[in-house]
Parts: C-alpha cells; structure tokens; sequence
C-alpha cells in the first residue's frame, strides 16, 4: 500500500513536486518509480522517482496539470492515477 505527497507551488519558476512512499511507513520511500506530470491526455514530462522517492518538475507553464504512476518496480504496490487537477499560474 503506497502513498503519494504532491506539493503544487508557482513560486520560483513553477514548481510541482511527487513523493512516493509506503502508506502504513512513511520513512520508507519508493525510488524507481515512473511518474508522468500530464497536461489532459497529453504526458508533459515523466520522470523516475530518486533515493528519496521524489519527482520534481521544474519550469512547469501556466495550465492545469495532474499527476500519474506509469508503473512500479514494487509488487503489491497499487499505481497512482490521481484526477486531481491543479492550475498552475503565472504572473
């Protein structure tokens, strides 16, 4: 069981940050997994998750995004598909 923390922020040149960790441990972070930031349908960026479990996508333009688990490394683990849309906006 898994748990994904999502920070949404445009500050500093709109950022959008993923953790991935085990649910019932949150001291046990998931690296190797494949995160898709997505714009619609459409995958602006994807990226792996470090040692610490983390996905940072940097410069993120204005647009409303959501994020979404291409795939785990770890059997058991259900993937993230979240519908929640975050809006990201400029100055």
């Amino acid at each position: 069981n898994t748990s994904t923390t999502l920070t949404w922020s445009d500050e500093l040149g709109s950022i959008i940050k993923a953790v991935k960790q085990d649910a019932d441990n949150t001291d046990i972070k998931l690296s190797g997994v494949t995160i898709a930031l997505k714009d619609g349908s459409n995958t602006v960026e994807s990226k792996t998750t470090d040692e610490n479990g983390s996905v940072i996508f940097e410069n993120v333009q204005e647009g409303t995004y959501s994020i979404e688990e291409i795939n785990t490394p770890y059997f058991g683990y259900t993937k993230l598909i979240t519908n929640t849309n975050q809006t990201i906006k400029t100055d």
